[in-house]
C-alpha cells in the first residue's frame, strides 16, 4: 500500500521512515532517497558496518534490519 501511494505521487518518499514507516522524521538516510526516524538512526549507526564471517554485510543496507538480506548480484559489491 505505501508503495503504491509513493508511485501515485501522492506520498514524499521523504515524508516517512524506510525502515519503520514512521512520520516522526529526524534525518535523510545516508544512502539512499528517504528518511529515518531516531530509533532507526540509531539501529542503521549500529549496524550499518557490521559483515558476517563470509564479508558480506549482516543487516540490510536500507532498512538495517537483518530478518531477509538480499545480496546485490555483482560479485565485487559486498552490501
Amino acid at each position: 500500500e505505501t508503495i503504491r501511494m509513493i508511485m501515485d505521487t501522492k506520498l514524499d518518499i521523504e515524508g516517512f521512515c524506510l525502515c519503520c514507516g514512521t512520520e516522526k522524521i529526524e534525518i535523510f538516510h545516508p544512502l539512499f532517497k528517504g528518511s529515518l526516524c531516531l530509533e532507526c538512526k540509531d539501529n542503521l549507526t549500529e549496524t550499518l558496518y557490521r559483515y558476517d564471517d563470509d564479508g558480506y554485510q549482516s543487516y540490510c543496507t536500507i532498512c538495517c534490519y537483518g530478518l531477509e538480506v538480499i545480496l546485490c548480484g555483482n560479485d565485487s559489491c559486498c552490501r
